[in-house]
């Protein structure tokens, strides 16, 4: 009861710091655009700002959802033998659309037919955020990589970009709760830091891991999933 206090707590007090920014921000596009003062280029120009903001709410708030029902023990990882090939390519599948708008290539190698105790559904949910993230922070005409091992007694999948990289000093910090970098590109890019925490919180409950690497900024990251066999 005291760890699940101490998490709802964690929970509010992140929700209500990362909610505080967009929130102001709407509420003074809506007063501005109420005043009715405003050229038609300044409005289209503060309803693209709106629609950001409210996008941004709309993530955060599934994101949310998903990370209060994850750490509250309300969805429950349920690992069966499935292949783990079929799990990849429908996690790509799912980002292929966003890839293309970017004119970005999505490598994939050759993927083995294996079957691998693992939650299909949630483990999707890992390999998508993952790949958006790469997508995300690639510039228009990269190319992202995705390629599997077998190993003796896991597997492991790299996702690798040729993207902004990350620093040294935030490699330990990139897997935390609404973490998004200090750099310029990173604040100029839309996103709320809950896609990689919640990667790893899924792929933990399943007696797997996710760790990250980078060759420094410019230089690309590689994302790298481990599930036992």
């Amino acid at each position: 009861l005291s760890k699940g206090k101490e998490t709802l707590q964690s929970l509010v007090t992140d929700l209500s710091h990362q909610i505080k920014t967009p929130l102001s921000a709407v509420k003074v596009f809506y007063t501005l655009l109420k005043e009715n003062q405003l050229s038609p280029q300044e409005r289209n120009e503060f309803f693209d700002r709106l629609k950001e903001q409210i996008d941004k709410l709309e993530w955060l708030s599934d994101g949310l959802i998903k990370i209060s029902k994850m750490e509250t023990g309300m969805i429950r990882i349920k690992k069966e033998p499935a292949d783990i090939k079929e799990t990849i390519l429908a996690g790509v599948s799912e980002v292929y659309g966003k890839a293309l708008e970017k004119n970005l290539e999505i490598d994939v190698g050759a993927l083995q037919s294996l079957g691998v105790p693992h939650d299909v559904k949630w483990t999707k949910e890992a390999i998508v955020n993952v790949l958006e993230n790469s997508i995300k922070y690639t510039e228009v005409g990269g190319k992202i990589s995705v390629h599997m091992e077998k190993m003796e007694t896991y597997i492991k999948i790299d996702i690798q970009d040729n993207g902004i990289g990350i620093p040294p000093q935030e490699i330990g910090k990139v897997f935390h709760r609404f973490y998004r970098g200090e750099s310029q590109q990173v604040a100029a890019t839309q996103g709320t830091g809950i896609g990689l925490y919640l990667s790893r919180k899924i792929l933990e409950e399943q007696g797997g891991t996710i760790v990250a690497g980078s060759m420094g900024e410019g230089m690309g990251s590689r994302f790298t999933i481990l599930l036992m066999l």
